[in-house]
C-alpha cells in the first residue's frame, strides 16, 4: 500500500468514528411530546425508526412533500393526521428548529 493509501484510509476511518458519538447522542434523545409524536409513533415507525425521522431536517414545504408520498405509497393516515404530523415535524426537527434546540440545550448548561 502506498503512502498515500494509507493515509486516505486513516482519514475515512477516523472520520467514521468521530462521527459515531455524534449520531449516538442525537439518536438517544427523545422526542419532543407533542399531537403529531403519538400520531408518528402510530403511522410511521412500522416502516421508519423513529430517530431516522427525526434525525432528518426539513423544511415545512419538504415535510409537506414527504407526508404526500408516504400517504402514496399506503400510510394509514387522514388528510388531517397528515397535517399534525407535518406540522410537528416542521416545528421540531426544521433546519431553524434545530437551532433553536441546540441554544436552547446550551443554554441549560
Amino acid at each position: 500500500m502506498s503512502r498515500w493509501t494509507t493515509h486516505a484510509t486513516l482519514f475515512v476511518g477516523l472520520s467514521i468514528l468521530a462521527s459515531v458519538p455524534l449520531f449516538a447522542q442525537q439518536a438517544s434523545e427523545e422526542p419532543p411530546a407533542g399531537p403529531g409524536l403519538e400520531l408518528i409513533q402510530r403511522s410511521c415507525v412500522s416502516c421508519h425508526d423513529i430517530y431516522m425521522i427525526t434525525t432528518k431536517r426539513k423544511t415545512p414545504e419538504q415535510w409537506a412533500e414527504v407526508m404526500d408520498l408516504m400517504a402514496a405509497r399506503g400510510a394509514e393516515v387522514t388528510p388531517d393526521e397528515m397535517q399534525i404530523i407535518a406540522e410537528y415535524l416542521s416545528q421540531n426537527f426544521s433546519p431553524s428548529g434545530a437551532r433553536a434546540a441546540q441554544q436552547q440545550s446550551a443554554s441549560k448548561h
